[in-house]
């Protein structure tokens, strides 16, 4: 397996189990080959603060029950 297949497979495990952001995220994108413009970085920080917003709500709502 290629460098930027084992990477994009790291990228795509990390992104199922939640594990979106930092150091190790970045490095996974960069590796796999992933390029965005600024209107796609907008759009997916977006995107994963609404599923932070929605994992907290969900989380606060277990607790409360």
């Amino acid at each position: 397996m290629q460098r930027e297949e084992r990477a994009l497979r790291d990228l795509c495990i990390a992104i199922a189990r939640g594990e979106i952001g930092g150091q190790r995220f970045n490095e996974l994108l960069l590796d796999a080959g992933v390029i965005l413009d600024d209107q796609e970085w907008d759009i997916a920080n977006r995107l994963l603060g609404k599923s932070d917003q929605m994992m907290s709500l969900a989380s606060d709502s277990m607790s409360a029950q």
